[in-house]
């Protein structure tokens, strides 16, 4: 097992009960045994581009809902630079002002770096030092196996963060069109 691992939350250096059930994939052959990992670090992968994709958007999200904030304020000083302020407009820029830069807000936390797994592993890692192989077992198809394990490991860590992140997304969008809509609207009428 990966030290590194040890460092995030809820993840445990030695075998934990939550992976036993994977002690079945000694049953495989080493060929299917194999493409299991392959496909393990196919999905790891995935995620870890996912998780870019996110964040791009994540910093989309924040510039456009920030830059609207800053115009709305804009707007707002306008207005009570003006002989006759216009209370309505004034207002609307105000709530758009503040709706927006709550939404830049959740855009950017959804973004905020933290702990995640990434394809690879340290190959101090593969040290038989660090084994401990059970006797009796093929040194080969135990090593395929633990690290099959170490993978369903990272892709279930990661996942409760790729959620989280989304919905920060989706509620700063909507918030960002509902405000738009709201604030915009007005304009429409």
């Amino acid at each position: 097992m990966c030290a590194r691992f040890s460092k995030i939350k809820n993840t445990k250096h030695e075998h934990d009960e939550a992976y036993a059930e994977l002690d079945e994939l000694y049953q495989l052959p080493d060929d299917v045994l194999h493409e299991v990992i392959r496909e393990g670090e196919v999905k790891l992968a995935t995620q870890f581009a996912i998780h870019s994709s996110s964040e791009q958007r994540g910093f989309g999200l924040a510039s456009l809902s920030l830059t609207f904030s800053a115009a709305s304020f804009a707007a707002v000083v306008n207005q009570h630079g003006t002989a006759v302020p216009d209370k309505l407009i004034s207002t609307l820029a105000t709530i758009g002002s503040v709706g927006f830069l709550i939404a830049g807000v959740i855009a950017i936390v959804s973004i905020w770096p933290g702990p995640r797994h990434t394809p690879g592993n340290h190959p101090k890692n593969w040290l038989p030092s660090k084994w401990k192989v059970p006797k009796g077992k093929n040194l080969s198809k135990w090593a395929a196996v633990e690290q099959a394990k170490v993978l369903q490991r990272q892709i279930d860590d990661n996942l409760p963060k790729a959620k989280r992140r989304a919905v920060m997304q989706r509620v700063s969008i909507l918030l960002a069109f509902v405000i738009a809509f709201l604030c915009g609207g007005y304009y429409l009428i």
